[in-house]
């Protein structure tokens, strides 16, 4: 049979292996079976972890044990945890009765079974007994630990109707052995070793070297041929483990078949594994659901051991102990006991904090991180404690204090990792003054979840600070408000506190030593706080002596004092002290509807920053006029023209609310893109006299670009003032709209993305997410379909990078023209041709195509550099067919990323010819309006991403109704058809998936200029 007709995959995954040949090693457990049954045992024990290859075992006992005299049933207990005995023994005599191939003809009635369990000792057994002649009946019970168990619980006391009723089988019974398979509780081992009086135990383990490496490779011989570095790569990966190894191979043979690749490499292999982890999906859910709590937190923290190369010299049990309290967690009897189970199943290796199984390592990484088992502890003890919360709130209602303390301390001693009680207990020696403990225990849970507990952490410390500063103890005192400063740096009211603290000890300083520059400066440096410099307000004036300008603030004037020193409302001051608020980890302050600004060194503007103070304090029609100056000062804020809005519309009352997610301070250039959109629409729309008389107010967020932050800011919108946001316009890339799009789901909350244009398929299920420009996909559908049919050009090279949406393009391109009979000839990594543009060019003309595409990372400007040189190689080619038919000039192409006038700028003439395939293009005449209102508005002409910004919000303004709801606003966008009036220039509507209708547009570089290429026109 040759390669390419081999159909089947030899490989087993899912279900237990018969076939005596597609199973391989445990020979010695095999020989040791059999002896105990010559020896007359009558109960074995075998047991391992879950996936272990057991339930196969089974199937293979009658096959390898040669023995006249036994006759083997199996019999699984997994589906049967909730049965009663009656029903399990039943469901067994069935088994039996059609295993044995017997006739019902002189068996009692199944249905009788359930009624009496004498039934099945007294009458069914001697009948197949008796039928069996001299031979003796073997029952194997698979996953019988599962049966009436609970965790932690002991399962021999706990089902004692079912395993007293077996060790009464074995006890009265003279032919009959049990052969009990334990994959599930393992930490009953022993007690049921002494319930069964020391019943010999074997455990299953990993294959030896040999077997794995026959698993391997007998399966596919004269078929498949792994080199000896493939087999190498699978065996670290599996370790040996029998399900985990098939599932390996069992991928590479699908990938083999796929690629006609009948060689396997250590590449191959490699390059499998995330699918492989797919494949094994369900099994590898099955074997983690089989392990107790303990033992998942312990493996995630191996994993992120393995992870932090800063362990590495650290003995195992010091590098798990540092792990764990990183997230504040307290290594307890459970965890330590959850350790030697790990290494008792094989999972761990005990000399080294690493996990035997590289397969399972790889799936925990993207499955279960540390913080996520973390959470879990908390169900250790949890009925237990529930009583206890039960009773606490109950005397919290009478308020005695003291009794819900006591509690607080009994719930930590029963398990120290409950966290939620953690911060309740806190709170309490907080009110009673008791600061060392709560701060500890504040510490404690900021560790675990530092989005939710900094800012308890953080007023926690300030509180200590401030007891300390009345009983004198300032030493102490700095210390705490240092702390706050390591994880807060802007805090300002803890460094006002330092300030008062040095003031105060400074003018000791003058009145007992006068002015002494060297003890002065000995405090600074302790107290590690920058000095306020008069000259930055004073301007020319001399500056005055250290010790003097802690002398004179009352002489100079309390209100100076006051702009310095006093904090602002819910802001940070800038250089100059005044207030402005700066992104931080704290998710509050990476959102803002005037409170603070999000960029804190965009604008430093004096009416803007007071303006900023009073919307903070509720003064919005003060608020509107400073922004409204700060507007006419710099009127390409959009910023500023937000919270101007936002000011009208709070002054107004009960405004209608969105949100805008920008990528802050990170990407400051798209986020001003972003913004200017969305403030022209709300602009006009407030102009308008909003709805019914509701004004349009703009949430702005930031989320850095960051999939996490992005998420946190996703969670906090979602419920942010009772759920009066409608909707959302953002993320701005892929990896961040992925990471919050789940929160918006569950929210209900429309999503309109302004800028991504990459992969969201897998997200498209969410029914939130509508996209502004067209996706990659509809892009490389244009160019693809432009090159074939309009250009007759069949033969392409393609220059990319290994940014996701890069790659994303470059898949879509290749697939489109790929199904139009076009041929990628290359596909080169732009990093590759950085250090020698010409020289790389020239060598991928070997390749005679007829066309490039350029598809460089939008965020890495060497990337783009490099397009633009490949560009000006081209124009270099000297095109003379008959010195050189071969050589010719190829046409360029590519996407949004090269749309703008800094390529033109700096190709010059070499551009000419450009195609380009995007998304808006502002000199097209039905955005003339749109395109001369930007301009007037923000004196500039605006891009494609300011004009999809507006789309979005306008979009979301006409989904608005006389009542609107998130649900309604979703309900509305689905049906929407904006005409191009309304938007930047171009109809508006969505396909089912979210996706706006409108085709890229084609763009031509003649004259120096990008010209609209009209449909047909080469």
């Amino acid at each position: 049979m040759s390669n390419s007709t081999y159909a089947r995959n030899p490989y087993i995954i899912g279900r237990p292996i018969t076939e005596p040949n597609k199973f391989f090693g445990r020979e010695s457990l095999f020989q040791y079976i059999q002896d105990c049954l010559i020896q007359g045992r009558k109960v074995i024990l075998l047991h391992g972890q879950r996936r272990i290859g057991m339930s196969s075992i089974l199937q293979q006992i009658p096959k390898q044990i040669i023995h006249d005299d036994l006759v083997f049933i199996n019999f699984d207990l997994q589906d049967k945890s909730t049965w009663s005995l009656g029903e399990i023994l039943n469901s067994l005599s069935t088994e039996i009765t059609e295993q044995l191939e017997f006739e019902d003809e002189g068996l009692p009635l199944f249905d009788h079974l359930g009624e009496s369990t004498d039934i099945f000792l007294n009458q069914f057994l001697p009948t197949i007994q008796n039928k069996l002649a001299d031979k003796s009946l073997v029952l194997m019970l698979d996953e019988f630990d599962v049966v009436d168990n609970i965790e932690n619980i002991n399962i021999v006391a706990h089902a004692d109707n079912f395993f007293n009723y077996l060790k009464l089988l074995i006890d009265t019974q003279k032919n009959l052995y049990i052969i009990l398979v334990l994959g599930r509780y393992q930490n009953d081992l022993e007690n049921l070793q002494n319930f069964f009086r020391d019943v010999p135990y074997q455990k299953i383990g990993l294959l030896d070297e040999i077997s794995a490496r026959r698993l391997i490779s007998k399966p596919t011989q004269g078929i498949l041929n792994y080199d000896e570095d493939a087999i190498q790569t699978i065996l670290e990966l599996s370790a040996g483990h029998p399900y985990f190894t098939q599932v390996i191979c069992f991928t590479i043979f699908v990938f083999a078949k796929t690629e006609n690749n009948w060689k396997i490499t250590r590449a191959d292999v490699e390059a499998i594994v995330d699918r492989a982890i797919e494949s094994a999906e369900g099994g590898l859910s099955w074997f983690w659901d089989g392990l107790t709590i303990p033992e998942k937190v312990i493996l995630s923290a191996v994993v992120e051991a393995q992870n932090n190369s800063l362990l590495k010299e650290k003995s195992f049990s010091e590098t798990l102990l540092i792990v764990l309290r990183k997230y504040g967690v307290v290594e307890t009897d459970e965890l330590k006991k959850g350790l030697q189970q790990l290494y008792d199943k094989d999972l761990v290796d005990g000399i080294q904090p690493r996990i035997k199984i590289k397969f399972i390592r790889h799936w925990l990484e993207k499955r279960h991180t540390l913080k996520d088992e973390i959470n879990e502890l908390e169900k250790i003890n949890a009925e237990e404690i529930k009583k206890i919360l039960n009773l606490t709130t109950e005397h919290l209602q009478q308020e005695t204090k003291q009794y819900a303390l006591n509690n607080y301390q009994q719930i930590l001693a029963i398990n120290p990792n409950h966290f939620s009680t953690i911060p309740l207990l806190a709170e309490e020696y907080l009110e009673i003054g008791n600061f060392e403990e709560a701060i500890k225990l504040y510490e404690r849970t900021y560790k675990f979840d530092p989005i939710r507990y900094k800012e308890i952490f953080l007023k926690a410390l300030e509180e200590y600070g401030n007891s300390l500063i009345k009983e004198k103890a300032f030493t102490q005192a700095i210390e705490q408000f240092k702390k706050v400063l390591e994880l807060e740096p802007d805090r300002i009211s803890s460094k006002q506190k330092l300030r008062e603290i040095e003031a105060s000890n400074l003018n000791s300083i003058v009145l007992v030593q006068g002015d002494n520059v060297n003890n002065e400066q000995n405090l600074l440096q302790q107290l590690s706080v920058k000095r306020v410099d008069f000259r930055d307000i004073i301007g020319q004036g001399k500056l005055l002596r250290r010790v003097a300008i802690i002398s004179c603030v009352s002489i100079i004037g309390a209100a100076l004092y006051q702009l310095l020193l006093t904090p602002c409302p819910t802001g940070k001051p800038n250089a100059i002290g005044l207030c402005v608020a700066t992104p931080d980890n704290t998710v509050v302050e990476n959102i803002s509807s005037g409170e603070r600004t999000i960029f804190p060194y965009f604008i430093q503007d004096f009416n803007r920053e007071r303006a900023i103070g009073a919307f903070s304090q509720g003064k919005y029609d003060e608020a509107a006029g400073l922004f409204k100056k700060a507007i006419e000062v710099n009127n390409d804020d959009p910023e500023a023209v937000i919270y101007y809005n936002n000011a009208l519309a709070r002054q107004k009352g009960s405004p209608v609310t969105f949100a805008v997610v920008v990528p802050g301070e990170t990407s400051q250039v798209i986020a001003t893109e972003i913004l200017r959109g969305v403030a022209q629409a709300q602009d006009k729309f407030n102009a308008n006299g909003g709805l019914n008389g509701r004004l349009l107010e703009i949430v702005i967020a930031n989320d850095a670009n960051n999939p996490e932050q992005a998420q946190q800011v996703a969670a906090e919108l979602a419920k942010m003032n009772n759920q009066s946001i409608l909707g959302v316009i953002g993320n701005s890339s892929n990896d961040t709209i992925k990471a919050a799009l789940t929160t918006y789901q569950k929210a209900g909350i429309a999503t309109l993305s302004p800028t991504s244009m990459g992969d969201l398929s897998q997200s498209k299920e969410s029914q939130v997410l509508f996209r502004m420009p067209p996706s990659n996909a509809a892009i490389a559908q244009r160019l693809a379909e432009y090159v074939k049919n309009s250009l007759r050009l069949n033969k392409v090279v393609i220059f990319y990078s290994q940014s996701e949406n890069s790659k994303n393009l470059s898949q879509e391109f290749i697939k489109y023209f790929e199904s139009l009979q076009g041929t990628v000839v290359r596909k080169i990594d732009l990093t590759e041709v950085q250090q020698d543009v010409d020289g790389e060019f020239n060598t991928v003309l070997q390749y005679q195509p007829q066309a490039a595409l350029l598809f460089p990372n939008a965020q890495n400007r060497q990337q783009i550099s490099v397009a633009l040189e490949i560009i000006k190689a081209n124009a270099n080619l000297i095109s003379d067919p008959k010195k050189n038919p071969k050589l010719q000039k190829l046409i360029i192409l590519g996407e949004t990323t090269l749309y703008g006038s800094k390529t033109l700028k700096n190709a010059k003439e070499a551009v000419e010819g450009l195609i380009l395939a995007v998304p808006w293009f502002g000199p097209a005449p039905q955005a003339k309006t749109f395109v001369e209102a930007a301009k007037q508005k923000w004196q500039k002409t605006v891009g494609w991403r300011t004009a999809m910004s507006y789309d979005a919000t306008q979009a979301l303004i006409k989904a608005l109704s006389d009542n609107p709801s998130r649900s309604t606003i979703l309900e509305s966008l689905r049906q929407i058809n904006l005409k191009a009036g309304d938007t930047s220039g171009y109809p508006l509507q969505f396909t089912e998936d979210g996706e706006r209708q409108n085709k890229p547009i084609l763009l031509k570089v003649e004259q120096g200029k990008f010209q609209l290429l009209p449909e047909g026109k080469k």
